[in-house]
C-alpha cells in the first residue's frame, strides 16, 4: 500500500509533497505478525483541485491494496493550499539578489503562522538552508551564515516599510 501511494500520489507531478511520516505497528515485536498498522500521510500541492483529486485517489489506492486486510482512511487535517503576497515574495527575491544570495520559491503548506495570517494581511515566508534538508527535527541544523543571510533578507524587505516609503502593509 505504501509503495503504491508513493508511486501514484507522490509521483503525480513535481509539485506534490507526499510523506508517510509515522507508522505505528501493533504489537511492535520482531517475531510477531502485526495485528494493526496505522500510518499518517502528509499530502501537499499548490493547486487545490489537484490536492482534492489526489486525496480521493489516496483513499481509492488504500482500498485497492488492502486485501486481505481492512483499511480505514480518516482525514485528520484539511489544509487547502493558499497563496502568499506576490509583492512580498518579489521583495524577498530582490533582497536576496541584492546581497548575493541564491533563492528559489518553495512550497510549504505546513502550519506556519504566515499560512494563517495570509488571508488577513500581506504575508510571505523566508526559508534558509538546513543541513541535509532536514527541518522540524531535533537534529535540524542551520549554519550561522545562513541564519544571518535570512535575517539580512528580512531586514532589507522590511526597511522600506519602516521608513514609510512603500506605505503600510495591508
Amino acid at each position: 500500500m505504501a509503495a503504491a501511494l508513493y508511486a501514484e500520489i507522490g509521483g503525480h507531478d513535481d509539485a506534490v509533497k507526499f510523506t508517510i511520516g509515522r507508522m505505528q505497528v501493533e504489537p511492535n515485536a520482531p517475531s510477531v505478525v502485526p495485528e494493526r498498522v496505522t500510518f499518517r500521510v502528509d499530502l501537499r500541492h499548490p493547486d487545490n483541485a489537484v490536492l482534492e483529486q489526489l486525496g480521493h485517489k489516496l483513499a481509492a489506492l488504500c482500498e485497492a491494496h488492502v486485501a486481505p486486510c481492512d483499511a480505514t482512511v480518516t482525514p485528520l487535517v484539511d489544509a487547502p493550499s493558499n497563496g502568499f503576497d506576490a509583492t512580498l515574495q518579489q521583495a524577498i527575491a530582490e533582497a536576496a539578489e541584492r546581497i548575493g544570495q541564491l533563492h528559489m520559491p518553495i512550497l510549504s503548506a505546513a502550519g506556519h503562522d504566515a499560512r494563517h495570517m495570509a488571508p488577513l494581511c500581506a504575508s510571505a515566508m523566508i526559508f534558509i538552508p538546513c543541513r541535509d534538508g532536514v527541518s522540524h527535527a531535533e537534529h535540524e541544523w542551520a549554519e550561522p551564515a545562513h541564519v544571518a543571510a535570512g535575517a539580512n533578507v528580512l531586514l532589507r524587505v522590511l526597511l522600506p516599510y519602516a521608513s514609510g516609503g512603500k506605505g503600510a502593509l495591508r
